[in-house]
C-alpha cells in the first residue's frame, strides 16, 4: 500500500496527532475553494479549538471564531476530524460557516468578550 503524503501532521489541544492527507485536501478544493489561504488558520483551530462539537456519526467538529478575513470575517472555521482506534486524527473536511450548526457541544473552550478571545478557565472545576 502506498504511503500517504500530509499536507500536514500535527497536535491538537490534547497533544493527539491529527492529519490532513494530500488527497483530502485535493478532493475538497473544487467543494471549497476557500480553503486554499487557511491552511495555517485550520491547524490553528485544530490546536486551540472555541468548541468542540460531536459530529453525527463520531466525528468532532472543531470550531475557531474570528479566523476568517473579508467576508468571511466573522464566520466559524469548522475542521471535522474523524480519530481511529489508536486516537490518531484524519481531517474530513474544513470550511466556514456563518452559524453554528446543532451539534451537542462536547467542550466550549474559549467565548469572546468586546470583540476579544478569552480562554475558559478549567481551574477550580
Amino acid at each position: 500500500m502506498p504511503q500517504s503524503t500530509y499536507r500536514f501532521d500535527i497536535k491538537d489541544w490534547k497533544g493527539r496527532s491529527v492529519r490532513l492527507t494530500e488527497t483530502t485536501y485535493s478532493k475538497h478544493l473544487p467543494v471549497h475553494p476557500e480553503i486554499v489561504d487557511y491552511i495555517q488558520e485550520a491547524q490553528e483551530t485544530i490546536r486551540d479549538p472555541d468548541l468542540v462539537l460531536q459530529v453525527e456519526g463520531g466525528a468532532l467538529r472543531l470550531c475557531r471564531r474570528g479566523l476568517g478575513r473579508g467576508r468571511l470575517e466573522k464566520t466559524w472555521l469548522a475542521v471535522v476530524v474523524y480519530y481511529d482506534e489508536n486516537n490518531i486524527g484524519t481531517v474530513a473536511t474544513f470550511h466556514f460557516m456563518r452559524s453554528l450548526p446543532d451539534e451537542i457541544v462536547l467542550e466550549h473552550r474559549a467565548f469572546y468578550f468586546g470583540g476579544r478571545r478569552v480562554l475558559q478557565s478549567t481551574e477550580g472545576i
